[in-house]
């Protein structure tokens, strides 16, 4: 998961041809005429909500996945019993693509650390994608969490899971694996 300021230099890096483009007009705002905005054959093609090509890799917010999505399946993450967090399969319909999210507590704060990984996997192929949590709390969730890159699901299942040596494991999973059940469409 990217920090905010790796965010934000995301953002003005895209931003900057616009701005530079734009500051001359700005130094003159009171002498320059609006200009007509472009046709709409002059402008690129309209795309429908899912309908770009989204792949194996992507993050959820590209194509503006993450947008509508849905909790398919989650498993709590306990220690000693106790309930530190939630490991989750976001789905998104739109883009038929499903990404793991961990949400830790304040109880679950001293996970927080490189020996948390976060995993989605699209059952029957190579592919997998992880991340480790961050300090960097969510304020919308109010909880310490990362997300994964997205797998395609094409008709596929998908499986979530969060590992540290101090998380109770699943039934059936490896130690420290707090795994969900399978998602499929």
């Amino acid at each position: 998961m990217r920090s905010v300021f790796a965010r934000r230099a995301v953002a003005a890096a895209a931003l900057a041809p616009l701005l530079a483009l734009a500051a001359p007009a700005l130094a003159h705002a009171d002498t320059v005429t609006p200009s007509p905005s472009p046709s709409p054959s002059a402008t690129a093609p309209a795309v429908t909500e899912g309908e770009a090509a989204v792949k194996d890799g992507d993050s959820p917010y590209t194509d503006n996945c993450a947008a509508g999505a849905t909790t398919a399946k989650s498993a709590d993450i306990t220690v000693g019993g106790a309930k530190v967090g939630l490991i989750e399969i976001r789905h998104s319909a739109n883009c038929d693509v499903a990404w793991g999210r961990i949400q830790l507590t304040d109880a679950g704060e001293q996970y927080v650390n490189e020996q948390t990984t976060v995993a989605i996997t699209r059952e029957g192929s190579d592919a997998t994608y992880s991340c480790t949590p961050s300090l960097d709390k969510s304020d919308s969730l109010n909880a310490y969490t990362c997300y994964t890159s997205v797998v395609l699901l094409d008709g596929g299942s998908a499986r979530a899971s969060a590992v540290n040596p101090a998380f109770d494991a699943s039934p059936g999973a490896g130690a420290g694996e707090v795994v969900t059940e399978s998602f499929a469409e």
